[in-house]
């Protein structure tokens, strides 16, 4: 993995204008990519620890914990919307 790539600081978001149901399912959909980028920067760190491959790890699981939170909330608002 490239040092530069920060694609999972941040949630992947779905479309704003999706519906809840839609937006919590494209978030899950991208639950294995981002595990597997996690596993990559643990095996990185494992096999070469650096304070850069500190850095990096603590992005992505920075970021990948903001994706779980709105996945959270996606599916609340899911469940909100199937209440009504």
């Amino acid at each position: 993995m490239h040092p530069q790539d920060t694609s999972t600081n941040a949630p992947l978001a779905a479309a704003p204008c999706a519906s809840p149901p839609a937006r919590a399912e494209a978030l899950r959909s991208q639950l294995v990519d981002i595990g597997d980028g996690l596993a990559g920067a643990f095996q990185t760190l494992s096999h070469r620890p650096s304070a850069p491959a500190c850095e990096e790890l603590a992005m992505r699981c920075h970021g990948a914990a903001l994706h779980v939170m709105a996945l959270q909330r996606a599916l609340l608002d899911a469940s909100k919307s199937n209440d009504q």
